[in-house]
């Protein structure tokens, strides 16, 4: 039990990061996870496809909100019970769960139902989002030029890549959503005096400068874009790992992006 607590419980209620040794776990599930969306996927009888891909997508904002969200209440009145409901792993749950609820209920009209509840709830939670923005916008500048250094850079890799064959939405939002990542997190460290939580993106960078952070993320994008395209045959298997890979990079970008503006 004091294993369980110092590794994956007080990190969390100490809002101090992670560890060598719940980032290892977290990745097992993560990856362990990938297989079983597929296979309760196949047993309902639900097609993985592109537009299963652009459905599901909707979990991105959704999880980047809610963390958010969580984010500006623990700032103000600390960490709550439900805390462990907001952030990893338990976050994931909740938008897993909530996937799997859809897909159950709306086996047959699986997407267009995803799609519905995925753009009302981005909505509603926008609303609160810009709720709570009205109390002051922070870090303007840094944001935007986050913003427009990602763009910038995940478009010229995309184009590049388009160049050779590997086109599509979902390959420029791959790509974007780990740029958008890589250049908010080296900013912010830069410019607006934040720190890394990750054990992995904190080694990289102490290791190299800041900004090698994000040309690694977007030439791992791109080699990710590469050999799913050529080496994966299967739609199933394609889109998942789309799916699995845009979240990682997409999710906590948007996240961050949205935390700098709040100031937190």
């Amino acid at each position: 039990m004091d294993f369980i607590y110092n590794y994956f419980i007080e990190p969390i209620i100490a809002e101090n990061g992670y560890n060598i040794v719940n980032t290892t776990v977290y990745a097992l599930l993560f990856l362990a996870s990938i297989y079983l969306a597929r296979e309760v996927m196949k047993r309902l009888g639900i097609n993985i496809n592109k537009d299963w891909f652009w459905a599901t997508v909707w979990i991105i904002p959704i999880g980047a909100l809610l963390r958010v969200i969580e984010d500006w209440v623990v700032k103000y009145y600390g960490v709550l019970p439900t805390h462990f409901l907001f952030v990893t792993p338990g976050l994931y749950i909740l938008l897993s769960g909530l996937v799997l609820t859809i897909a159950y209920l709306e086996k047959n009209n699986y997407s267009n139902r995803m799609n519905m509840v995925g753009k009302h709830l981005t909505i509603a939670l926008s609303i609160v989002y810009v709720i709570l923005l009205l109390s002051g916008v922070h870090n303007i500048w840094v944001s935007l030029l986050a913003v427009v250094t990602a763009g910038i850079a995940g478009y010229a890799v995309y184009k590049i890549l388009e160049k050779f064959g590997y086109k599509g939405k979902e390959y420029l939002t791959l790509i974007m959503g780990h740029s958008l990542d890589g250049f908010v997190s080296s900013l912010s460290i830069m410019l607006a005096a934040y720190s890394e939580k990750h054990v992995v993106t904190g080694f990289l960078m102490k290791t190299a400068h800041p900004l090698a952070y994000p040309l690694i993320k977007v030439t791992l994008a791109a080699v990710a874009v590469v050999l799913i395209k050529d080496q994966v045959e299967e739609d199933d298997w394609k889109y998942l790992l789309l799916l699995f890979l845009t979240v990682i990079g997409l999710g906590p970008g948007t996240r961050d992006l949205l935390r700098l503006l709040l100031g937190i």
